[in-house]
This record gives C-alpha cells, structure tokens and sequence, in this order.
C-alpha cells in the first residue's frame, strides 16, 4: 500500500513516495533508492510488495556492477534493469504457483540520467520498462494522487515547482487513503546527477501548509456557489483565503525543514562518474547502497 509518482519537467525528473510499509504492523521505511552509476544516474521508487520490490532493486544493482559498459547510456541502464528484472521474475515470482503471483506483486519507477542525455522515467510492468513522457502515479493511492497531479501538471514546469506538486498529490493521498502515510520521500535526477536523499525527509509543516490551502479553497468553491451568501459576504471571506494565502507564501521557507528542501533542489547531489576507460573501470566502482539496508531508518 503506497503512492509513488514520478515526473519529467523541464530540467529533469522527480520521483516522490509515501513512507508507510505494511504487512501487519505499521513502520516506516525507504521507497526511493538512488543509484549513482559511471556516467549516469539510477532512482527507483516501488509501490506494491515493499519485500520483492526491494530485493528486485538489489538485483538491478548487482548487474549494473556487472555491467559497467552500462552505465552511461540511457539504452544501456534501461537494458540492464530490464535483464535485472527478468532474471529476478524468473527466480522467484514466475516460480511461484499462479494463484500466488498477486500477492507479491509490485511495481516500480525507474528514472534514468546520463551526462549527455535528458533524464526520464519508466515504469515497470514485470520485466519491461515502458517510458513516461509526462507523468505517473503508482499504488493504492493512484486515484487521488492523479486527481491532483493531472490538474497541476505541465512539462514547463520547473523542479522545484514538480517537487511542490508531488508533496501535494502525496499530502492529499494520505489523508483520504488507507495504507498510505509517513514522511514524504523526494528525490529529483539532471544532468547526470542525483540529489541529495535522506532516507525520512520531512515535509510537516509543508503538508500542514497544502491541506490547509486545500479545504480553505473548498470552502471559498462552496461560497461561491451558495445562493444566500450576499456580494459583500463573499468578497470578505475571498479576502480571508487570500490572507491565508499570503500566510502560507511568507511561512512556508521560513520552516526549518524546508532549508533541506531548498538545499536540495538549489546546489548538485551526487554527480555521475565520468565514464571510465577499459584500463581503470577495475578500479573504479561507484558507491552503492543497499535497498534493505536503510528500510528501518
């Protein structure tokens, strides 16, 4: 049970998470791993069976250590995610009797940048990745994160404006949909680099800010259409929402958390490996993390 949403903007792409795991006892752990590679950049952000989806990540990440040739071509990480993922199918989903296939399935978002490419996002469907041209919202919570996401989207869109719209859609999708919740997970890829990603960002204080700028405008939606409420009633309380407004813009960078947020969108994250040649690829291996290493931070 999750909402992960992924979107290509104008420089770059955005993946965004929920971070409640289920399976009977509520925790939180990590949805979106980053992977830097030699001359590109890997994120995966799952929905689904958290356990499978996890360890399918691990097997992406073991053949792109594999696979060094690689890593700096979109073609080339595409090829070695979808070979990962059709190995892991084969092992331990396919084997399964078929009854039992639905109870493991997940799916993924896989965004991909190179030093010379523009970056963009996948979703998977068992071992196939089908590209993302705008956006995609995945998981228990997809129909009112697309509700959201759909009305507020455009390719132009900036970065920091897509990271908004995801703490948004996710905001929204925790407050209306079971199984959904925790700290909202971002993370953004450009120009061949990955931003800087802690395992539980917080967005608190953010997401107090989005609700409460969603039901005030509800409420001023509803004045606007009640017949009784006279001229010089309406304006008043068009007033209000527009102070309450201006109160969300003046607090909302002011929030502590919110310099990591800034910081993240505003300086370069991990910067891909300029590719290595045949005489030192030996030498060189990108740092890796591993997906079940940090679930229960």
């Amino acid at each position: 049970m999750t909402i992960a949403s992924g979107f290509v903007v104008e420089d770059g792409v955005v993946l965004c998470t929920d971070s409640l795991y289920g399976g009977g006892i509520k925790r939180m752990g990590k949805k979106i791993f980053p992977l830097p590679l030699n001359g590109g950049a890997v994120a995966f952000a799952l929905a689904g069976h958290e356990a499978f989806a996890a360890r399918a990540i691990e097997e992406c990440t073991h053949y792109f250590d594999q696979n060094p040739e690689h890593q700096s071509s979109i073609v080339g990480i595409k090829s070695t995610v979808e070979l990962a993922l059709k190995n892991f199918h084969e092992q331990f989903v396919f084997s399964r009797p078929a009854d039992e296939r639905e109870k493991v399935r997940f799916e993924l978002l896989v965004a991909m940048a190179t030093l010379t490419e523009r970056p963009c996002i996948f979703s998977s469907c068992e071992t196939v990745l089908t590209p993302i041209s705008g956006y995609e919202c995945l998981g228990s919570g997809f129909y009112v994160g697309e509700h959201i996401i759909e009305t507020g989207y455009s390719r132009a869109m900036s970065l920091d404006d897509a990271v908004l719209l995801g703490i948004h859609a996710t905001a929204v999708a925790k407050e209306y949909v079971e199984g959904v919740g925790g700290p909202i997970q971002l993370l953004w890829l450009k120009n061949g680099v990955v931003s800087p990603f802690h395992p539980l960002n917080t967005s608190i204080f953010t997401e107090s800010f989005v609700m409460s700028y969603e039901r005030r405008s509800e409420e001023l939606l509803f004045q606007a259409a009640n017949p009784k409420l006279s001229d010089k009633e309406f304006d008043a309380r068009t007033q209000r929402f527009v102070e309450t407004t201006k109160f969300i813009r003046t607090h909302w960078r002011e929030r502590f958390e919110n310099a990591s947020l800034l910081e993240m969108l505003m300086h370069p994250g991990v910067p891909a490996n300029p590719p290595s040649t045949t005489a030192d690829q030996s030498h060189q291996q990108p740092s890796r993390e591993s997906p079940g290493a940090s679930d229960e931070s």
